[in-house]
């Protein structure tokens, strides 16, 4: 057994990452945010992957909405493949 725990417990763990995709009017210059990476940019569309050890999500947010005229918001837990992935190397099995 790996781990011993509650779901939520292994996320908080290990989940540090959030995905934000920003749907918004035309916007023809790539977005920028200190503690996320572009994972896809268009002009109508951003999807960001959010290092929540460096950034509150809040703050991307308002960022996005400073910045740009949002249509729609998603926000996105890593999934718990991916949880478990990082479990998996932590104890280099």
């Amino acid at each position: 057994m790996l781990f011993d725990g509650r779901l939520n417990e292994l996320r908080s763990r290990f989940g540090k990452h959030k995905t934000i995709t920003a749907d918004y009017f035309e916007n023809h210059h790539p977005i920028h945010i200190p503690g996320t990476s572009v994972l896809s940019w268009t002009p109508e569309r951003a999807v960001l992957n959010v290092d929540t050890e460096q950034v509150m999500i809040s703050d991307v947010i308002t960022q996005l909405s400073g910045s740009l005229e949002l249509i729609d918001v998603s926000i996105e837990g890593q999934p718990i493949e991916e949880v478990v992935v990082q479990l998996y190397k932590e104890y280099q099995i």
